[in-house]
């Protein structure tokens, strides 16, 4: 990449031809868009278990990582409280699977992640301002999206995705929380 802005920067000093200050903008975006891919891909492959910390503090730790990775502007409001280990994991799971498919396919230059107890639901909001997708399109994040409706559905959540192309992505998950006896 540090290759490519030297000659992006000869071709504008030498006032090269428009077609070459193209085709160099061309692969400029085409390197970005593999390092975004990158980026992804290693987020994905960390360990997928909160290893002794609590969703806040997994999450949290996942998104001050991507801050210091990718050039997006990250919002989260993220509640502190305590549930079953098997659900805690299975979100984190979902977390990662939508930040990476949001870093993957949405090309967003916002995300926000919010996660909250309200009264006996464990309430989880992922919105980006990418370019969206038709969520009725079977092939749009097939794999992604078929392992995050697994995982909500393995702890009897639902999983509400509001898409428009252009306009981002909101996905919302709700999973009820029995409570104790």
């Amino acid at each position: 990449m540090m290759m490519m802005s030297a000659l992006n920067e000869q071709a504008i000093r030498t006032d090269a031809p428009e077609s070459q200050k193209k085709q160099l903008a061309m692969v400029t975006d085409i390197i970005n868009a593999s390092q975004s891919e990158m980026r992804a891909l290693l987020l994905h492959l960390r360990p997928v278990t909160l290893e002794g910390k609590s969703l806040k503090q997994g999450i949290e730790q996942l998104l001050k990582e991507l801050e210091t990775k990718i050039k997006i502007l990250l919002t989260w409001d993220i509640e502190d409280f305590t549930m079953p280990s098997s659900i805690e994991d299975q979100l984190f799971r979902v977390i990662q699977e939508l930040l990476s498919n949001t870093l993957r396919h949405a090309k967003a230059d916002e995300l926000e992640v919010y996660l909250h107890r309200i009264d006996n639901n464990v309430l989880l909001r992922v919105i980006d301002d990418g370019v969206g997708f038709d969520p009725q399109d079977q092939k749009a994040g097939s794999y992604g999206l078929m392992n995050i409706r697994e995982r909500v559905s393995a702890v009897g959540g639902t999983l509400k995705i509001i898409s428009f192309k252009n306009q981002g992505t909101s996905i919302e998950i709700k999973v009820p929380l029995l409570k104790e006896a």
